[in-house]
């Protein structure tokens, strides 16, 4: 086994302190935008499928009603009343989304701590 000098383990030390790691991470649905990055930070992501619980679908199939009943009037209200009355229609149903988790990692090196001043 090879011997550490003092000095070594000095400069060592020295280099553990000059270099900072930072990393933030933020949880993104499908439907959000996610920021892009090129070059620093490094950035990674990571994808899983997640079951959503009763998303709301509009009857008449608008998609920017999607989600939010209140964005429905009379004429989907109508739709509504005549599909439930025809059919086993669900207002309501469960649906598998996209969770996007984006890991920023960040590494600095403090030149003063590496030079000694």
């Amino acid at each position: 086994m090879p011997k550490i000098s003092r000095i070594d383990v000095l400069t060592l030390c020295r280099y553990i302190k000059a270099v900072h790691t930072s990393v933030e991470i933020d949880r993104y649905d499908e439907d959000d935008d996610v920021e892009s990055y090129d070059g620093d930070p490094r950035v990674e992501y990571r994808v899983q499928t997640v079951t959503e619980q009763s998303v709301y679908h509009c009857p008449r199939g608008i998609s920017i009603h999607r989600g939010d009943p209140g964005k429905c009037g009379k004429e989907c209200n109508k739709t509504l009343r005549t599909l439930q009355l025809d059919s086993d229609y669900k207002s309501y149903r469960d649906e598998d989304g996209l969770e996007i988790t984006q890991i920023k990692s960040r590494t600095t090196i403090v030149d003063s701590i590496l030079s000694g001043s």
